[in-house]
């Protein structure tokens, strides 16, 4: 706004206080004034007017720039938010992941444990089959070495079974016919040989005789 002139608040007070007449050089003046002050109000009013048409201009433009301030704070707010549902959703994914190694961890160390169990058991059974093998061995040398007495004892009575045939042979035989009361005992007595002999000279099975039966008995040359 412009400041008005010093001059008309000079005339307006001048007008004001005095009641005599004007000169007409003064009142022309007086007039020259006035009109340029009511000029001066016009343009006064006209700048008033637009100032208030910039004013209103700039309102606006703040109201603009207020909403686009809003909308941007939105929008940034929304990325921002979105950035960290983002990382969430990751941070909850790793998460879970870690969860899942750490459980994956704790099977795989169970597992060892029963690995570690598996083999020490292995070790024991490992020993224990060696002390039976080593025992088995043993008893194979044990009945290796029976074995081998008993194939020397088996020489032996072949050796012994032999000299019987051979002294059978050099025996005279005879036949006997079993009487009524006779036995297999009495006869080998009889006859001085043994119960075995006979049995096995007549491929008897038992001692039972039964009347009028052959027997074959030896007889040695040194009884005839």
């Amino acid at each position: 706004m412009k400041p008005l002139p010093l001059i008309i608040f000079s005339s307006l007070c001048l007008i004001g206080c005095t009641s005599s007449p004007i000169p007409k050089s003064d009142k022309y003046q007086m007039e020259i004034t006035l009109h340029k002050t009511r000029a001066d109000l016009e343009e006064l009013k006209h700048d008033l007017h637009s100032h208030r048409m910039e004013t209103s201009i700039l309102e606006g433009k703040m109201l603009n720039q207020e909403d686009s301030m809003a909308a941007l704070k939105k929008e940034t707010y929304d990325q921002h938010q979105a950035k960290l549902d983002h990382y969430a959703h990751l941070l909850n994914a790793i998460e879970k992941r870690l969860a899942a190694c750490e459980q994956e961890q704790e099977e795989l160390l169970q597992g060892q444990q029963k690995l570690t169990l598996t083999t020490q058991e292995m070790h024991r059974a490992i020993a224990q089959s060696k002390e039976k093998i080593n025992e088995m061995e043993k008893t194979i040398a044990q009945a290796a070495k029976s074995m081998g007495d008993v194939a020397r004892l088996k020489k032996s009575v072949q050796r012994v079974n032999q000299a019987i045939e051979q002294s059978h042979k050099e025996l005279i035989v005879e036949s006997y016919r079993v009487k009524s009361g006779d036995t297999l005992e009495a006869i080998a007595k009889n006859y001085h040989t043994t119960v075995e002999t006979l049995l096995k000279m007549n491929h008897l099975e038992n001692e039972r005789l039964s009347n009028g039966q052959e027997l074959l008995v030896p007889l040695s040359a040194l009884c005839q």
